[in-house]
């Protein structure tokens, strides 16, 4: 079927970091994606899962592996949100304004 995702094969309409992938493995993928090989994150079953639709919530490893081995790339994220300003900024934007006292 051409509307698989290419990592556990469930329905996919878009090509999310270079895949065809299903949105629960674009997500997966893009919290998971720069995450370092810890001892946390390794496979108990000597890297040798199936990664289906039905399994692929049981080894986080193995499907991460995947999604490298197909080709999702971790230069394809977007860049982080700046923060956004604080009341106070947005009302007193110079440093200026910030320094009015208020008389009551």
């Amino acid at each position: 079927m051409e509307n698989t995702c290419q990592i556990c094969g469930a329905f996919a309409q878009f090509i999310n970091y270079n895949v065809l992938s299903c949105s629960s493995c674009k997500i997966f993928f893009r919290r998971n994606g720069d995450r370092q090989q810890t001892k946390y994150f390794q496979c108990k079953f000597n890297n040798r899962c199936i990664i289906n639709i039905n399994t692929r919530h049981r080894c986080p490893p193995c499907r991460l592996r995947k999604c490298l081995q197909f080709g999702m790339s971790t230069d394809l994220f977007r860049a982080s949100r700046a923060k956004t300003l604080t009341l106070t900024q947005r009302i007193y934007p110079t440093q200026q304004a910030r320094n009015i006292t208020f008389i009551r």
